[in-house]
């Protein structure tokens, strides 16, 4: 993904920009004399989708949205897994005779998969980018970036060619395939012990034993030496630009030891050099 901005005659490329960025700006100067502001610069997006299978680009796309997001790398890990599941799925399904070698991770579609090389291709890449689509759409829909990410999302659909609107599963369409696997894997994955629905809260009961260290003192007093001390902040900014404000950690992942495992099926009797 290229991010091109322009002035006049000159142009530079931005890394970390994405297509919610386009637009026109200014930058603004203040001193002691006054504010003054800058010629305009123009934020123009453009994306090659050759350049990467249709798997790799929607990787970008998902490490940008948790770039995004709060810091919680079980929510994060659980999101990639249900991701690449619904790749595993959307990719498979369009091979011939596939289930015979493979097993699904989650939905086993079975459908007359177009005997042209070139039409299966385009089917298979389009059945992909629905699934995914609609597993990040409403996985990132309450995201701190989710107005950048669901932005994002919405964009590479288009860029593909593909209408982001259609969420029709109904019939053997690569749209209603991949909406099929998709939100088939949403619904499931809703009983796997993450506690999803509300907020992927913590039900273990789990309570730290030491007070919360707060930084602004020094030394600290424990209950137990080898045991987790929370930190008190006074105002927390996360490593990602978030702003919390005032805040004290609570332990993460704690209740996760209830959350099924999660891991990908491999293919039977298949090489893998």
């Amino acid at each position: 993904l290229h991010l091109s901005i322009r002035r006049q005659r000159q142009m530079c490329i931005r890394d970390r920009l994405t297509p919610y960025d386009a637009g026109s700006y200014r930058a603004k100067f203040i001193n002691s004399k006054g504010t003054t502001y800058s010629a305009e610069a123009t934020v123009s997006t453009s994306l090659d989708v050759s350049s990467h299978t249709v798997a790799r680009l929607w990787n970008d796309f998902l490490l940008d949205a948790i770039r995004k997001d709060y810091p919680d790398p079980t929510v994060h890990s659980r999101n990639l897994y249900h991701t690449s599941a619904a790749m595993w799925d959307a990719y498979w399904a369009c091979e011939h005779n596939a289930w015979l070698e493979v097993e699904p991770a989650f939905v086993k579609e079975e459908f007359e998969v177009p005997t042209d090389e070139q039409e299966r291709q385009a089917f298979q890449k389009k059945v992909i980018s629905y699934a995914t689509f609609r597993v990040l759409s409403e996985r990132y829909k309450n995201s701190p970036g989710k107005d950048s990410s669901l932005f994002g999302f919405t964009w590479l659909m288009e860029q593909l060619g593909y209408d982001p609107t259609n969420q029709g599963i109904i019939g053997d369409t690569a749209e209603a395939i991949g909406n099929r696997i998709g939100t088939t894997i949403l619904e499931i994955a809703l009983q796997d012990g993450s506690n999803e629905e509300n907020g992927y809260a913590d039900t273990s009961g789990y309570e730290a034993i030491n007070e919360e260290l707060l930084l602004e003192l020094s030394g600290t007093d424990m209950v137990d030496l080898n045991r987790w001390q929370p930190l008190a902040f006074e105002y927390l900014v996360l490593q990602n630009g978030i702003q919390v404000g005032e805040s004290i950690q609570t332990f993460l992942g704690v209740n996760w030891r209830d959350c099924l495992l999660y891991t990908s099926p491999s293919p039977r009797d298949l090489s893998t050099s």
